[in-house]
């Protein structure tokens, strides 16, 4: 069982990228536009997919801001 899940773990971490922010940097929020509370318009395709930019005031955890 445990090599089943370290075998999958890698798979789901091949494409994953984890960035590091510092305090005071700027950053853009990407998110996905039928998933969003911010859409405006009724169309998906006409929301925008970056909102910001958003400072970084503080780090909570490894990447949560």
């Amino acid at each position: 069982m445990k090599v089943a899940h370290e075998r999958q773990k890698s798979y789901a971490n091949q494409h994953m990228v984890f960035k590091e922010f510092q305090i005071g940097e700027h950053v853009y929020l990407c998110i996905k536009p039928k998933k969003t509370s911010l859409r405006i318009e009724s169309y998906a395709q006409l929301t925008p997919r970056y909102y910001g930019p958003f400072e970084i005031l503080e780090k909570i955890r490894l990447v949560a801001y």
